[in-house]
């Protein structure tokens, strides 16, 4: 139907869940979901990249978001706002039990990516 949809569920563990959509072009594009906080559910989706660094990526080590190509650490609260080295925010729906994420806003994203 043109939407990934996940259920909360998967975000209680507070680690990243990191998927990848290939588009037309054979271009990559990732993106990541996590839970801001680790004492409710609070869920955010942002592509798997950066204005600063590019898409390079982040993992999640010791409780922490930490941006792979310059080291930073991101204050996870921050997560789904734009600006310095935080992932760019990507558009969704969040209804209290799913998150929603259009497949063309995913697309929308393509440009932050390199790989193909």
């Amino acid at each position: 139907n043109g939407k990934f949809i996940f259920d909360i569920a998967l975000l209680r563990d507070n680690k990243l869940h990191r998927f990848a959509y290939i588009s037309a072009e054979g271009k990559v594009i990732r993106f990541f979901l996590i839970n801001k906080r680790e004492d409710r559910d609070s869920p955010v989706a942002v592509f798997d990249a950066c204005m600063i660094c590019g898409d390079m990526g982040y993992i999640k080590k010791d409780g922490q978001l930490i941006c792979i190509s310059c080291n930073v650490r991101i204050f996870l609260p921050s997560v789904g706002k734009s600006g310095g080295c935080n992932p760019i925010p990507l558009k969704y729906e969040y209804d209290g039990k799913k998150i929603t994420i259009d497949v063309k806003d995913v697309i929308a994203g393509s440009n932050y990516f390199s790989q193909i």
